[in-house]
């Protein structure tokens, strides 16, 4: 067999997804074809499985009520995708009290879920709608908005919030890596792990510095703070939306922004934040101006703005400090460092860290102060100062467990990044593990992959080939649940180096050809310098495999 030849499946799994919505969302409904055809031929079919998109388009055409056919059709699906946005739909039939044709087939793939055959799957997708349509919905989008909630309170079924098509084909994909890896784990006789609901709630950088506490704040802003806490945010939407469509309220639009930004809208909540800086400037209240910029300085750099991003927090910085708040000074120095050392300026973002130290220090703001000790560890540990580095993330590290915090998973890859670069393979090799572990916590699974390739790669140093092998599948898998296409490509290499060394060379061969698969997906001088590196081990692994593989 010749290397680089992609190996195929002989045999096929068919697993059927259908897609419900309503009118008016036909783009989305050819997003789901697309981007289920293009997983298959770029995923899928390699490894044993082909996803089938499935909707009225492709059952419509037989004799009896249109809906009874679909219904039908239905039935034999494995996945259910439903989309709506500001329609819920028409009835499908005309008797009395009759469902509309996508609330019907929800309430069956329901049923069908609940009796667990075939039905594996339940999507939930809400594309998003204005605040004016929130605050006068109209009898359809307030159906819609009624079944959010419901969502949202069952906590039982997986949801998401869009904006764009795009954003609608990043979650399809997401769900379609994790179907194709239970397939792997069906046919390897693996038990498959145990799928959560994805709320609309995973934290983002903007839950830093989100809407005043209750307790802080007034009228619509502190209801719909108190909302947010219990996890009702249709509600606290609802709430804001109305606030900021009836008068220019730049507090009510900056809590609108930062919740937005939470659900995963994130134009829509910059626009909005926007807006709440403009109006703020207005005014004389320089408290309300310096919540704006904040917020808007942490939502521009959370979505790769960071020089427009950098500019919002020095404005913020400025209000701050006219107003004497050390806290609100050292979340900007703090903010600005990041900027610094992410754009290689080193010596400025020692300097914004140390002042973001003095401010937290005078402000008794000892969690701004964890952030900023273990900001200027990250800086020296990039420039492999690593005994600076530890001391500076240890520091951080003692007041963060001191106040109890949970998410502190990247704090221990840091610090296992650290005792690697000092020679402490044993260090590194237990917080790595932690951090794994508080990853899995927080569902993080960016974080899982990135610590458990690092974790892989100090395994191999300490001579534990098990251990690099666990680490590296995790670290795979996980890369790819996230659409990381090159972190995939490089953990199942490292996979496959640690299969062929032990001996296991058709498993190697199956693990390397998935890496080559998805390093041909990449482009660029480091994509094709990593192809030919996978191509040189699939020799070592296919020839001396030829007789194994012919008989």
């Amino acid at each position: 067999m010749r290397a680089g030849v992609l190996l195929m499946p002989s045999n096929l799994t068919a697993y059927r997804i259908f897609i419900a919505s309503p009118g008016g969302l036909e783009d989305f409904r050819k997003r789901f074809k697309a981007t289920v055809e293009k997983h298959n031929d770029a995923d899928a079919v390699r490894r044993g499985a082909l996803f089938i998109p499935v909707g009225w388009e492709q059952t419509l055409g037989g004799m009896g009520r249109p809906q009874h056919i679909i219904n039908a059709d239905l039935r034999e699906c494995d996945y259910f995708v439903v989309v709506l946005r500001d329609r819920w739909g028409s009835p499908a039939d005309t008797t009395p009290d009759s469902l509309t044709g996508t609330e019907e087939e929800f309430e069956l793939a329901c049923q069908l879920y609940n009796d667990q055959a075939p039905m594996s799957r339940i999507v939930v997708v809400f594309v998003a709608i204005d605040a004016d349509r929130m605050r006068d919905p109209g009898k359809d989008v307030a159906k819609v908005i009624e079944f959010r909630k419901k969502v949202e309170r069952e906590k039982i079924l997986l949801f998401h919030q869009v904006e764009r098509e795009e954003d609608f084909a990043d979650v399809l994909r997401r769900h379609l890596a994790d179907w194709t890896h239970a397939h792997e784990n069906a046919a390897a006789g693996r038990p498959e792990a145990p799928v959560e609901a994805e709320v609309a709630s995973a934290p983002t950088p903007n839950d830093q510095i989100a809407s005043p506490p209750a307790g802080e704040a007034t009228g619509p802003v502190a209801d719909a703070a108190k909302l947010i806490a219990l996890a009702r945010y249709t509600e606290a939407e609802a709430l804001l939306a109305e606030a900021v469509s009836d008068h220019d309220d730049p507090p009510a639009l900056t809590a609108y922004g930062d919740l937005l930004i939470r659900l995963g809208r994130r134009t829509q909540g910059i626009d909005s934040l926007r807006r709440a800086v403009r109006l703020a400037e207005e005014t004389s209240d320089v408290g309300v101006a310096a919540a704006a910029y904040e917020a808007l300085a942490t939502a521009l750099e959370a979505s790769g703005q960071g020089k427009e991003g950098a500019t919002a927090a020095r404005s913020a910085l400025e209000r701050f400090a006219a107003l004497g708040d050390a806290g609100g000074e050292a979340r900007m120095y703090n903010l600005l460092g990041e900027r610094h050392r992410l754009d290689h300026e080193m010596d400025n973002a020692i300097a914004h860290y140390r002042a973001a130290i003095d401010r937290a220090t005078d402000g008794g703001a000892e969690d701004i102060l964890a952030d900023a000790w273990i900001g200027l560890g990250e800086v020296f540990r990039d420039q492999e100062a690593f005994g600076e580095a530890f001391d500076a993330l240890n520091r951080g590290a003692e007041i963060k467990h001191r106040l109890g915090a949970t998410d502190v998973g990247d704090l221990h890859a840091a610090l296992g990044a650290t005792l690697a670069g000092l020679g402490d393979d044993a260090g590194a090799d237990r917080e790595y593990r932690i951090s794994i572990d508080l990853f899995r916590g927080r569902k993080d699974r960016a974080g899982i992959a990135d610590a458990a390739d690092h974790l892989g790669q100090v395994c191999l140093r300490r001579g534990d080939a098990d251990g690099a092998e666990e680490a590296f599948r995790e670290a795979a898998i996980n890369f790819e649940g996230v659409q990381n296409v090159e972190g995939a490509a490089d953990a199942y290499t490292s996979l496959g180096r640690v299969e062929l060394v032990r001996g296991d060379k058709l498993l190697a061969a199956r693990t390397l050809n998935t890496a080559l698969s998805l390093a041909r997906r990449q482009l660029g001088d480091g994509a094709r310098a990593a192809q030919s590196e996978i191509v040189g081990l699939l020799d070592q692994a296919l020839t001396p495999a030829e007789t194994e593989t012919s008989a």
